[in-house]
Order: C-alpha cells, then structure tokens, then sequence
C-alpha cells in the first residue's frame, strides 16, 4: 500500500478537540459483495490551551497484549497508565491534547490479531435503529435473497476508544461526568480519485455501554438507506431472477431485508426489452453519478425481457438501516459552552477511574448506492473531531 502524508482536515475550533483521519483505498475484483478495501486508521490531535485537556486512549484486553505489545503501542507514543492495569485490562493514552498517530493504530490492530488491519469489506448492518446491538452481515450472494450469516471480523475495524480528561497544573487530576461529544467530521475522495464517492458508504457505529445511546452514524450525511430491492449480483446487466419452470417466466429475485404486506401483485411480465433502470433509487445516492455507464453498479440494472419484473414498493415494507447524521450529535458551542447536540460518552466518577469508554466499529455499507464497481482501488479520508466544555 502507498503511504500517504497525513493532513489536517479539520481546523481547531474552541473547546478541547482530538482530531481522527482515516486513510484507505479500495482494490478488488467487481461487484459490491466482492470489494476488498486496503485501509490504514491515523490521528492528529489539537487542543487549545485551557485549564483541561481531553486524553484519547485503548482499552487493551491483557490476554492478548503482553509486555511487548505494549511496548510496541508505546512506541508508537502512546504510554500505559499502569495505575489502571488489571488481570483483564490495560489501558494506553496519547499525551493530552493530542491524537493517535497511524503506527499507534497499526500496532493496535496488528497485536489485536481479530479485527482487520488493512481490509474493509463492505457488509450490511441489515435493518437498524438507533439502540439495536450492532449485527453486521456477509453481503449477499447471487440468487440468495437473505444471509444471515455473521460478518467475518476481518471485514471490518473495531477500535475500543477510551477518554479521559485532564486538569492541567494538578498531579494526575481527571474530571467526572464530562460529556465528550464529535463537534467535526469530514469524509472525502482522496486527489488521486476525486469523482468517487465511495467515502459516503463508511458507517461507523458507536457504543458508549448504554444500550439507548449506541447508534450508527451515516458519514454521507443520509438519514437511512433502504436494505433490500432487486439486484444485479451476477453482472450480466438484468436484475437477477429464478426460474419456477420451463413454462413460467423467470421471477425477479427481492434481495435483503422486507415483508410483503398485502396480497397486491408487485410484479408484472415484461414485454418489451427495457433500458437502464434503478428500481431501488430511493435518494440515496447521486443519479447522475451512477447513470454514466463507466460506473457500472449492482443498483443500475434491466429488467430482463420475458421475466416477471418487481414494479412496486406498495404492499412492500422494504426494511431500512437508520443513522444519525453530524447535524443530530453535534453540540452548539457557545464560547466553549456546548448544549444540544448527543454526547458520545460521558467520563465516569472516580470509582470508574474518570473513564470514557467509546467502541467504535467502522464499515462500508453494502446497501449504500456508492459501493459502485468502479470504485475499487479508490482512496478516502475521513476525519473526526472530538470536543468538551471549556471550564467554566
């Protein structure tokens, strides 16, 4: 993989920020289900100077990182806070004020062994509502209408995020019940591939240990994507279909998530050849992206002549993954006051070492109408910037 000089996207605004950029590409043979996505995780921190400065750490398991793990995360720069070391866990910090380089992540993930360190597959969250317990899927397979098979771990990146807060000018002084909240996010093309928009496709789901709170966050801005519709998976340019017998039309196939809730016909034979078509188009994607035939997609497809075709969403109820957006969690600052907005996690009192936790799992969405095939061996950014109260 090339290597890429790490820039700041985000500028520094005022409070306590952390700043996060991920960096990866895409290679691989076609087709949404069949992406393989070379992808590194870096941090660049930022702080302004108050009397309080946000800590960004791991919670490492202690079966897995011994000694020399931890010694290669430090070297890194990172540091372990030994006064918080258990028979179960251990925990590393940057220093405050400041973020996760890529080598700390790296050797993060590369000690961790289960998650992947360089590949991102896309999967499917399936249905969703902020809340569920995250269950990512294996994408579909041509002429399988439903998988509920588990993703296989090395698809995705799951990065288990822990925060502190520091009071500066005091020996080892931390903050409780401080609300840390995402105040930034930016997600784009990298220059190599500035058309692609395959960064709209990262999810990332966070879990701050309270059920109602975890939710999935839509980098592309989106609401919810539908999660089920007809497809092309076999790339012979018509929406897939099976055949019952030799004497009845072939049957468009309904992919993914839904029920049928009347007894309404939604299909009708087609007579005629038709052009292309995207049944699933819901406002989800750019049309006009996806309507230049150089950017052949799973979505975009014809309806096969002589086939009994899907024309209707009425008596469907086509199942939908929903997300928050930047514009539902992010907090109003107000001289480095913040209100509104969602915190992602909340430090915790001294009887929980003043500790945030925060897992953050990050995908590709499957579903979402930017995997196209032509976005293989694309390149992305994605950038995150954390935020707390001043002092008051």
């Amino acid at each position: 993989m090339s290597k890429f000089s790490f820039k700041k996207l985000l500028p520094a605004g005022i409070g306590i920020v952390t700043f996060a950029a991920f960096v990866g590409s895409i290679s691989g043979s076609l087709a949404w289900w069949a992406y393989s996505t070379r992808a590194s995780v870096a941090y660049e921190g930022t702080s302004v100077t108050t009397s309080r400065q946000l800590q960004i750490g791991l919670k490492l398991d202690a079966s897995i990182f011994d000694d020399a793990a931890v010694t290669a995360l430090e070297s890194a720069g990172l540091t372990e806070d030994v006064t918080l070391k258990t028979a179960e866990y251990r925990y590393v910090f940057t220093p405050a004020g400041t973020g996760m380089n890529a080598e700390a992540v790296k050797a993060y993930l590369t000690a961790e062994g289960i998650y992947s360190s360089n590949d991102l597959c896309p999967v499917t969250s399936n249905e969703f509502t902020t809340g569920d317990d995250l269950e990512l899927k294996e994408p579909l397979l041509s002429g399988r209408p439903i998988n509920n098979e588990d993703a296989l771990t090395n698809k995705y990146v799951y990065l288990p995020f822990v925060f502190r807060i520091k009071k500066l000018n005091t020996l080892n002084t931390f903050v409780s019940g401080q609300k840390i909240y995402l105040s930034s996010i930016k997600a784009s093309a990298s220059s190599d591939n500035p058309s692609s928009l395959i960064q709209n496709a990262l999810r990332i789901y966070f879990d701050n240990g309270t059920a109602a709170e975890r939710f999935i966050l839509n980098v592309g801005g989106t609401n919810s994507t539908t999660v089920a519709g007809v497809l092309d998976l076999n790339q012979d340019g018509l929406y897939d279909s099976y055949g019952i017998d030799t004497l009845t039309p072939n049957k468009e196939i309904i992919y993914g998530d839904y029920e049928v809730t009347s007894s309404e016909d939604l299909f009708t034979q087609n007579v005629a050849p038709t052009s292309l078509v995207d049944i699933n188009g819901t406002g989800d994607f750019d049309e006009s992206y996806l309507s230049n035939l150089d950017n052949e997609t799973t979505f975009l497809a014809m309806h096969g002549y002589g086939n009994t075709c899907y024309n209707s969403y009425t008596g469907l109820n086509m199942k939908r993954a929903n997300y928050l957006t930047l514009a539902d969690v992010k907090p109003v600052d107000s001289s480095g006051v913040l209100t509104g907005g969602r915190a992602l996690t909340t430090t915790a009192a001294d009887s929980g070492k003043f500790l945030a936790e925060l897992g953050a799992t990050i995908w590709l969405e499957g579903w979402d109408h930017n995997v196209i095939d032509n976005a293989r061996s694309h390149k992305f950014e994605l950038g995150l910037q954390f935020q707390i109260d001043l002092e008051n």
